[in-house]
């Protein structure tokens, strides 16, 4: 899956912006915001910032503090979310397969969760084989790999807690 250049969260120009109303920074919390972004560079091509996407998601009032409102900020940048379920390899192998991007959530700490699962970050899922998953991580900027039977993240045991699926919306009927 093609997502153009791989997004770190914490990188200039965007990585010290406050995210949504805040009080967090992208660089702190803006893992989804970047999956958003890959996933709508895999879907529509091109190469959407991840200010823009701020941009077009706050005009479409999707944020709440620092949090995400998934569905209207999918719909703020022309996709929308076909399932928000606990995470299932077979079915987010499937849907990288036919080209929909599979944001993952990772609950690999204690405490943080997305309001939806215990996942505390979110990864892009951009290519699956039976045995592991490979994410594009926007905390790291780079391409690894979760095994499916042992599965670590940033060198700790984690759980793939949960998955969106995307696909894409024609940009003119979206509203």
């Amino acid at each position: 899956m093609n997502t153009g250049a791989l997004i770190r969260q914490g990188d200039p120009p965007h990585g010290g912006r406050v995210l949504g109303r805040g009080p967090r920074t992208i660089a702190q919390a803006g893992c989804m915001l970047s999956c958003l972004v890959m996933a709508h560079r895999a879907i529509h091509g091109g190469m959407l910032g991840v200010l823009e996407a701020h941009a077009r998601i706050d005009i479409a009032k999707a944020f709440v503090g620092s949090g995400i409102v998934l569905d209207k900020a999918a719909t703020a940048l022309s996709m929308r979310v076909v399932e928000r379920a606990a995470f299932h390899a077979d079915e987010a192998a499937d849907a990288i397969a036919i080209g929909q991007p599979v944001i993952v959530g990772v609950d690999y700490k204690a405490g943080a969760s997305s309001g939806f699962s215990d996942a505390d970050h979110f990864v892009l899922g951009v290519g699956s084989t039976a045995l592991s998953i490979t994410i594009a991580d926007p905390a790291t900027g780079r391409l690894d790999s979760i095994d499916f039977a042992r599965p670590f993240y940033r060198a700790k045991p984690c759980r793939l807690a949960e998955m969106i699926i995307l696909a894409g919306v024609d940009p003119v009927c979206a509203s």
